[in-house]
């Protein structure tokens, strides 16, 4: 039965350009459902043409027990049917199990904003400690908030993808698509000084990377190690509430519309 997940990832690889970050989701999210099937088949070789919707049902309420989240539940059964969706095309199976299979409802809930004080404070904060870490990191906080890129887009940024003599830089998208974003002065000054006088003391000259951000073992900066860096800060200036990079960006869209501009991230 993996053989055909590797495949369907490959698929979503090759062809709809989704990240490692995705693609380790949706694998996590198969294989559970491979480990419970396995177990209800045993000991019988299971196969993908045997799981009924019935099945599936069982597997949500096992999920339910478990007290998984709505949330979580939600990923792992779109998820299940992404792949039969993807094996019924591929002719692998006859019916698709997961046609008529409802997905909880989520309570939708409004998302965490910063105050302009708030944000003036963060970005702020790295200035006070000082040190090389303290210069990738006010650049960091300086294009989360004023660029509106994500988390992956972020730590995906390579060093050519900066233009400083066009104050640009370039975000690549799915597929080799790419998005220009025009830098505002702070956020320009931020990203020269640590290219000029920070990101040369991470980069091991053994171990060279065309990464932009690099963590301190002279490695691409991960998106985990992207959060690390956002709570520190968040909670150095009293933050107590769990901020993530999503709430910079959501936070920019509402400053925005509150100054009567356009939304245009």
């Amino acid at each position: 039965m993996r053989d055909k997940v590797e495949e369907f990832l490959r698929y979503l690889k090759d062809e709809k350009g989704y990240s490692e970050h995705t693609l380790n989701a949706y694998r996590n999210d198969l294989n559970q459902f491979i480990a419970f099937w396995s177990k209800k088949k045993a000991p019988d070789v299971p196969t993908w043409t045997e799981v009924t919707k019935e099945a599936i049902i069982e597997y949500i309420l096992d999920l339910k027990e478990r007290s998984y989240a709505l949330s979580t539940m939600a990923r792992k059964i779109a998820a299940l049917r992404s792949f039969f969706h993807y094996l019924l095309h591929q002719g692998a199976i006859e019916d698709d199990p997961t046609v008529t299979i409802e997905t909880p409802k989520i309570p939708k809930r409004a998302p965490k904003i910063l105050t302009r004080e708030q944000v003036a404070r963060l970005l702020e904060e790295p200035a006070k400690q000082g040190g090389v870490k303290a210069l990738r990191d006010k650049a960091i906080l300086e294009l989360l908030y004023f660029t509106g890129m994500k988390a992956s887009e972020l730590v995906s940024l390579n060093v050519d993808d900066v233009d400083l003599a066009s104050r640009t830089v370039r975000i690549l998208k799915r597929k080799g698509k790419e998005r220009v974003i025009s830098l505002p002065p702070s956020a320009l000054e931020a990203l020269r000084q640590y290219l000029y006088k920070g990101r040369i003391h991470l980069v091991s000259s053994d171990k060279p990377s065309p990464a932009l951000f690099m963590n301190l073992q002279g490695e691409r900066l991960t998106r985990q190690g992207l959060w690390v860096i956002i709570k520190h800060y968040t909670e150095a200036i009293g933050i107590k509430e769990r901020i993530s990079p999503s709430t910079l960006r959501h936070s920019l869209a509402v400053h925005k519309l509150q100054e009567g501009a356009r939304l245009e991230i």
